[in-house]
């Protein structure tokens, strides 16, 4: 079974958007899901894949999974336009590591990543609080 998901924003399908970390997450993966078009727009993969959109097959893939480390990709940025919000409650058992597309191509996660108290308080509104984690991630040099 997989111990631990990441899921990865692809923005419009451009593997080039992807931070370091991401990159990294995904090249750890045994088993990487997501659309065909974005699961062909990542090119080949030591990993295996397996074209799923889903929320609850995608679900039900890494529960019966024997791979332990696995990455879905989703178009758009994670939590933002993205069909990574509904999966965060099929995968609210598992270990998620979430990883936005570089803080350049998103300018509300860019005003995460200032110290200033009014940016947090911005932050910890909607879906963005689910990215804390992910926004901590992002490479400011991406």
């Amino acid at each position: 079974m997989v111990s631990r998901v990441n899921i990865i924003g692809l923005g419009m399908g451009n593997p080039s958007l992807l931070t370091r970390d991401a990159a990294a997450a995904l090249e750890g993966s045994e088993l990487v899901i997501g659309s065909s078009r974005l699961l062909e727009a990542l090119g080949e993969t030591q990993a295996r894949t397996v074209a799923l959109v889903s929320p609850s097959a995608i679900a039900q893939e890494l529960a019966s999974a024997p791979e332990r480390q696995a990455s879905v990709v989703v178009s758009g940025d994670v939590g933002f336009y993205s069909g990574a919000t509904a999966l965060y409650e099929q995968l609210s058992q598992m270990e998620l590591e979430v990883y936005p597309v570089s803080r350049h191509l998103n300018p509300v996660l860019s005003l995460c990543a200032p110290a200033s108290p009014l940016a947090r308080r911005l932050c910890d509104l909607g879906p963005w609080t689910r990215l804390r984690r992910g926004r901590d991630r992002a490479d400011p040099s991406d």
